[in-house]
């Protein structure tokens, strides 16, 4: 026996609440975090950076770290270090 579209949509519902929820409280574990990933990666729900989101503010501030990365690779290569920055990015 299929479940109905009705039942199938108060599921989703039911499951965008309880993530809803559970990443709203302080500390959601990483497993949660990937779930909700996942169930908006499914439904295809995304996001564009923006000045007034989130992900644009995650986008400026990944930007400035490269820049300082950039920067410091520099100074070491003028006092004459090798400047090895690859280990910073795992």
């Amino acid at each position: 026996m299929a479940a109905t579209e009705d039942k199938l949509g108060s599921l989703h519902d039911t499951l965008a609440d309880v993530l809803s929820k559970a990443i709203s409280a302080e500390g959601a574990p990483a497993a949660v975090m990937a779930v909700a990933a996942k169930f908006l990666k499914d439904n295809n729900i995304t996001c564009t950076p923006g000045t007034d989101n989130a992900l644009g503010e995650l986008e400026k501030q990944l930007a400035e770290r490269r820049k300082n990365m950039k920067l410091s690779a520099q100074d070491k290569k003028e006092i004459g270090e090798v400047a090895d920055v690859t280990h910073l990015m795992h």
